[in-house]
């Protein structure tokens, strides 16, 4: 990092001495950065207006600056004066006088709503300066599809007069030639020129020459390729969640190579070219799918020609999920070049705020410093809301081939902008206010080094080859050449090969080495980095030459509870929820073989073999009908069919319920089709008749209970006795309720501390204080007296049976410093004192630090051995358990975001039927802190349950077993690029996701995390207006969080940052 603590920087350029020049939004800063010292000038401040997305944006120096210190700039004058500048300054030395401004260009804009600015300046290698301008136009009420409303007084509210307009600046990239006079020139290559025969059109003010590439909703970054000046840009796309009949498709966000100029498709058409449907605001009727080859503005806000160029698609698009975007209405078949996920070229794509970063051109006068020589041609793309950067390689022709991560294990913060400096290294600006440079780690004249690997996802314990190449691309020899390969993380193991020194490699030449890369038994499902290095000696220096790779690892394992939309979502206008939620949990949508992974599907070719079937399974023909008997009509209207169908489920051991869903939508008489069930083998459903049973249309179910899984797999399968077996849904859920063997729970919300099992109070030793901020609610706060062997503060229960051969302890804690020696989190004794243990078990501090290990107790003397070393970090919460089983002891940690760490160990205890619970406290020993939701089981539970009990304390006691139960707590981060879900786990990740609450149901809402940018939180209507005051004040750092606790009611429709309403708002769902 060269700088931090910027205000909204936005967009930079590079000088040929390594000196920043980069832009901030609402200062109207121009500022200068010495990427040498990391000392940062204001080199001038322009009166800027920042309402919408408007304010300082881009700049780009003049590709003669070292002779004539031209400097360009785009921004938003302040005053009445409604339009962008694009302005040249002339500067000197680290400053610049406003007074050298040049007024080169203004594009008209409305200030009256939202937005979409662009704003990005590039030039290319013949002098053209490329400006990325946004359509302008609100996208907020047109429910997340295409913004074309014709009402009169509607105008910000229609892109037709923008995007689609050939006499509008706006929506475009735009291109012109700078003139030594601060005039410009056209190229004669742009869209509307004489020389493509739009002579006329121009003559008659109905096209402007400075379009190159239009059809845009917000090109926010560019990059110029500078070998081919060919152009990338990154385009937002609009917000629908999923597809609508009547509109059209859901929101794609595009990175798009303009290699020519042409209409790109905005607001008729968005990804590849896939079109939406005419939509009149007025009637609310649809009408006619837009024709790609045809585009046709009919717009009455239209101020251009009507018959525009075809359109032309992008290069990689991504929609907000892919499995909700294949699932089109069959209108669309023609359009969407997809139709599974086998044919998604780069799923790995995802957000929906797209970026372009620059295009890295290798150059031998770089320094050591650079990237290396196998990135040239690489185009770097960002995605500023989930922080992740990535590279494009291109093929021979110049189309796509593959997407990488670059540095995934790196935390990118909010990628903005990106360049490459004079030195070869990338420099970019996180937009929580740095910029940070990216070196290559050096010999970058001398070596490349390359990682490929056979297989880029492989399952436990199985293997690839991982090939580590350098080749030499210096004039003279390399050196005491040594390889190595090494994981980012120990669920990938390397093995070295015999050979992995040499002794020379002569100019020119390339060596590689095999390495074996395994994943190991316990490898769970993520992508994990392969980091490379070659050390070598060139010209009597030693270097190092680092490449790299990644290998996913799939999902292996079906965690409980699990729900599956087999036959996958139904058609759009079936107006059915999608995805289904039943008591909190969420139906899969699948309507593949291959969207079921992990689970695997068998099947027979039945004895007719139709040509449409294909073994093992395929989706039935959906239906749009109501189904009776159900609230979740989407899980039935789609089915997946079969002969002898059978399902394997890799799950942990246990017991289950599983239920089956299934709906006769086909047939409509006795006798068609008719199959038996069986679940682990046994026969639960024998000669089933969907038709004779329900009827044509209607929902049925069966649920079988207690079904144990000892092997890891549990099966489903079916005997098809006429036709063809179906099923429309599983569902598994855990048979033994989580609270079985529960013998105490505090919630520690009030001011007595009462077991809400028993309803008996507690005691109270010292001088505890209730009603402080917790995990859920309240909390208890305890002290330290900063001696052994007197307890300051504890809560004591009632005597428990807590000490036999198994129980189980859990509990949120906040700790401060350990002042006292083997401090006590909580402890189990059957003499209840806190001073003086005798029979039983605790967990405490390793000494002061900040670590957690098990103590056992016999007759007062410590009888603990092996004990864990178990992370417990100091100023966050911990949810902490302790599961104890006859002589062993097994500790867990995890916080708010998943488990910490876990460690077992055993000793000798002497068992007794009753002993009671210590509240952080025990054997003279205190814990300053707080703690919260505390939990204690008269028996040992397993891996699988402390994972739901994990869940389930952040719901309470009356939450549902193992998370069953919809969640009554939504935490978010708060982002200027949107809200990022933190929990529950359904949200995890995911930026503005969806909320769905049960009206009557009380709910907590709120931020806990930032980006230190000013944000708040409110709940509005369809209106946009706020519901019963629920709105918080705008802060940058939320402390302990800000929430909002409410009872959801039917007029909440979304939740929204008031400042960056634009960027961070989310649907609310009530049903």
């Amino acid at each position: 990092m060269l700088v931090d603590g910027l205000s909204e920087p936005m967009k930079m350029d590079i000088d040929a001495d390594g000196r920043i020049f980069f832009t901030e939004r609402t200062t109207g800063n121009l500022k200068i950065l010495d990427s040498d010292t990391g000392e940062t000038t204001t080199a001038m401040t322009l009166d800027v207006y920042t309402g919408q997305e408007d304010g300082m944006q881009g700049v780009a120096l003049d590709p003669d600056f070292e002779d004539n210190g031209w400097l360009y700039l785009y921004y938003s004058p302040a005053g009445d004066e409604s339009v962008n500048r694009l302005s040249r300054f002339t500067v000197d030395g680290d400053s610049i006088d406003p007074a050298t401004e040049t007024q080169m260009l203004d594009v008209d804009t409305q200030r009256e709503t939202c937005c979409h600015t662009g704003g990005d300046l590039e030039f290319d290698t013949q002098g053209n300066l490329y400006l990325t301008t946004g359509d302008d136009t609100n996208p907020f009420e047109s429910s997340g599809y295409t913004p074309i409303d014709e009402r009169d007084g509607r105008e910000p509210f229609d892109a037709q007069r923008t995007s689609a307009n050939t006499n509008d600046l706006r929506g475009s990239v735009l291109r012109i030639t700078p003139q030594d006079d601060g005039s410009y020139t056209i190229p004669d290559d742009n869209l509307f020129t004489e020389a493509n025969g739009y002579g006329d059109a121009l003559a008659d003010n109905l096209a402007r020459p400075e379009i190159y590439g239009m059809g845009f909703r917000n090109p926010f970054t560019a990059a110029i390729d500078p070998e081919t000046d060919e152009a990338w840009v990154g385009d937002y796309g609009p917000d629908a969640g999923g597809w609508d009949a009547d509109r059209g498709p859901m929101g794609t966000v595009e990175y798009a190579k303009v290699a020519d100029a042409g209409f790109y498709g905005w607001p008729y058409f968005t990804g590849h070219s896939v079109p939406y449907k005419d939509y009149d605001f007025e009637t609310g009727e649809s009408g006619e799918i837009f024709d790609p080859e045809n585009p046709i503005n009919d717009s009455v806000n239209n101020t251009g020609l009507e018959e525009l160029p075809a359109a032309q698609g992008t290069s990689i698009m991504s929609p907000y999920n892919w499995g909700g975007y294949l699932d089109y209405p069959s209108e669309w078949e023609e359009y969407v070049p997809y139709s599974s996920m086998d044919e998604v070229p780069f799923p790995e794509i995802t957000g929906g705020a797209a970026m372009v970063g620059t295009v890295y051109r290798h150059n031998t006068a770089f320094g050591d410093g650079s990237l290396a020589k196998s990135m040239d041609g690489k185009i770097f793309i960002m995605e500023y809301g989930s922080g992740w950067i990535k590279y494009i390689s291109l093929d021979d022709d110049g189309e796509v081939m593959e997407v990488d991560p670059f540095l995934p294990d790196e935390d990118w913060g909010s990628p903005f902008d990106m360049n490459v400096g004079p030195d070869g290294a990338l420099y970019f600006i996180d937009y929580g206010g740095s910029i940070s440079k990216i070196t290559g780690g050096g010999a970058s004249t001398a070596a490349s080094v390359s990682v490929s690997v056979e297989s880029d996802e492989i399952l436990p314990e199985e293997s690839t080859t991982a090939t580590v190449e350098i080749e030499n691309i210096s004039g003279s020899e390399l050196s005491d050449l040594e390889f190595s390969l090494t994981a980012g993380d120990d669920v990938l193991q390397v093995t070295s090969p015999s050979t992995t020194t040499f002794d020379s490699l002569a100019a020119g030449s390339s060596q590689s080495v095999e390495f074996e890369v395994a994943a190991g038994a316990d490898a769970t499902e993520g992508t994990y980095a392969l980091d490379a290095e070659v050390t070598f000696t060139h010209e009597g220096e030693e270097k190092a030459s680092s490449g790299s790779a990644t290998i996913s690892v799939p999902q292996t394992v079906v965690e409980a509870p699990y729900g599956a939309n087999l036959g996958g979502s139904p058609p759009a206008e079936s107006g059915a929820t999608t995805p289904a939620v039943i008591d909190g949990l969420e139906f899969m949508p699948a309507g593949t073989v291959e969207a079921l992974q992990p689970v695997t599907v068998t099947g027979d070719t039945p004895p007719d073999d139709p040509d449409w079937f294909t073994p093992p399974a395929q989706a039935g023909g959906p239906t749009t009908d109501s189904i009776a008997n159900t609230e979740h009509d989407a899980i039935y209207q789609t089915e997946l069919i079969g002969y002898n169908l059978g399902f394997e489920v890799p799950i942990p051991n246990g017991i289950y319920d599983v239920t089956l869903h299934n709906a006769e939508i086909y047939f409509e008489e006795e006798g068609q089709r008719v199959f038996d069930v069986s679940v682990q083998d046994q026969k639960v459903v024998e000669g089933l008749d969907l038709y004779a049973e329900a009827g044509h249309d209607v929902a049925w179910t069966k649920t079988v209970e207690d079904v144990e899984v000892t092997d890891g797999t549990l099966t489903i399968s079916t005997t098809t006795q006429s036709d063809f077996s179906k099923l429309a849904g599983i569902e598994i859920r855990y048979s033994e309720p989580l609270q079985n063997g529960l013998e105490a729970y505090f919630s520690l919300d009030g001011d007595t501390p009462v077991n809400q099992v028993t309803g008996t109070e507690a005691s109270v030793v010292g001088e505890p204080t209730s009603g402080q901020p917790g995990f859920r609610n309240t909390a208890w706060e305890f002290g330290t007296n900063g001696t052994i062997d007197t307890v300051d503060s504890t809560v004591v229960s009632e005597p428990l049976p807590l000490n036999g051969e198994g129980a189980t302890v859990g509990a949120w804690i906040n700790h401060d410093a350990i002042t006292e020696d083997y401090s006590r989190v909580y402890h189990v004794d059957d003499g209840g004192s806190p001073d003086s243990p005798t029979n039983g078990w605790n967990i405490e501090f390793g000494g002061t630090d900040n670590t957690v290990a098990h103590q056992f107790w016999n007759g007062g003397e410590i009888g603990a051995e092996g004990q864990p070393s178990v992370s417990c970090p100091a100023g966050e919460w911990v949810f902490v358990v302790t599961v104890v089983e006859g002589s062993d002891a097994t500790i867990y940690t995890f916080d708010e975001e998943g488990q910490i760490a876990s460690g077992s160990g055993g000793g000798d205890r002497t068992q007794s039927e009753l002993a009671q619970l210590l509240l952080m406290a025990g054997d003279g020993r205190d814990t300053p802190g707080l703690m919260d939701e505390v939990w204690a089981y008269s028996r040992a539970l397993s891996e699988s349950e402390v994972d739901r009990l994990y869940n389930q304390s952040f719901q309470g006691l009356d939450g549902g077993g193992g998370g069953n139960e919809s969640p009554t707590t939504f935490e978010l981060r708060g982002e200027i690029g949107g809200w990022v879900g933190l929990e529950p786990s359904s949200i995890e990740g995911q930026t503005n996701p969806t909320l769905t609450l049960e009206e009557g149901e009380s709910y907590k809402v709120g931020w806990t995390e930032g980006d230190s940018l000013g944000h708040n939180i409110e709940i509005r209507d369809a209106d946009g207006n706020v519901v019963d005051d629920l709105e918080t004040e705008v802060t940058t750092d939320p402390g302990d969080g800000q929430w909002l606790t409410f009872t959801a009611s039917s007029e909440m429709a979304e939740y929204v940052c008031d400042p960056h309403e634009s960027l961070m708002f989310g649907d609310i769902e009530v049903v």
